[in-house]
């Protein structure tokens, strides 16, 4: 997040993410439940090859 808007825009979305598992540990009396990692990584790389397969359908429309 730092990468894409600065330390400003990092600090807030650090913080918010923080206030969310907060507000849900305490409205819904959940304990704190983290994303496992190889799930994270598994979705994130088919997010990664369905953006790249749809940009490369439109460079193939452009061309045609």
């Amino acid at each position: 997040m730092k990468g894409k808007g600065g330390n400003r825009y990092a600090i807030v979305a650090t913080a918010n993410k923080i206030a969310t598992i907060y507000y849900k540990m305490v409205r819904y009396k959940q304990e704190f439940n983290p994303v496992d990692l190889q799930e994270y990584q598994t979705k994130y790389k088919q997010a990664k090859i369905a953006l790249l397969e749809r940009k490369l359908f439109e460079l193939k429309q452009q061309v045609a």
